[in-house]
């Protein structure tokens, strides 16, 4: 009887830890689904450059399993640490980029294109524009006001304005993508 009464434990524990996982993931879904949709990308530009399929990267975002690669593709769209899909998913560690408890992004979370130095320094713009741009990204809130805010000559704040703006993915992106049409808006 005792052995009987063991293997069911250790049953409802395996359960019980199969549970855990499956909440992580919807949980990692909803995160990942934040965090896209709060730096402007459609799941088909994500998608592209993670690069993986539109699909596979959709069953992470309601919570489907995927594998390591995929979720590496993930963690290099949304600049996350190696690893850290695989932490969360595995041991519970938390994600980067706290949220707020109706786990959406706050409104004060700034909306920035995800982008480095080197990857604006390698855009074909003018330097006048480069500067301002990366002045603007490192500056924290909303690059948009940073670059307003300069006393660079207007025609050089457009030019980074519009730049901001298609490294945001802009509205001329929304067609053909594979979000629904009330998905589309782009964050304020």
């Amino acid at each position: 009887m005792g052995r009987q009464v063991e293997r069911y434990h250790e049953a409802f524990e395996r359960g019980r830890e199969q549970l855990d996982l499956d909440d992580r993931r919807r949980t990692l879904g909803r995160e990942v689904r934040n965090r896209r949709r709060a730096v402007g990308l459609t799941i088909d530009r994500a998608a592209k450059r993670a690069p993986m399929s539109p699909e596979t990267w959709r069953k992470v975002e309601i919570g489907e399993r995927a594998k390591a690669f995929s979720y590496a593709g993930i963690e290099r769209v949304l600049r996350w640490p190696t690893g850290t899909i695989e932490g969360f998913i595995e041991e519970g560690r938390d994600l980067p980029d706290p949220l707020t408890t109706s786990g959406s992004y706050a409104a004060s979370t700034p909306v920035r294109p995800l982008v480095d130095v080197d990857f604006l320094l390698n855009l074909d713009r003018p330097d006048a524009v480069k500067v301002l741009l990366i002045k603007a990204v490192r500056a924290g809130g909303d690059p948009i006001d940073a670059v307003l805010a300069t006393d660079a000559p207007d025609p050089e704040k457009v030019a980074a304005i519009r730049t901001l703006r298609e490294l945001q993915g802009g509205p001329e992106e929304s067609e053909g993508t594979t979000d629904p049409p009330d998905q589309r808006a782009r964050p304020a």
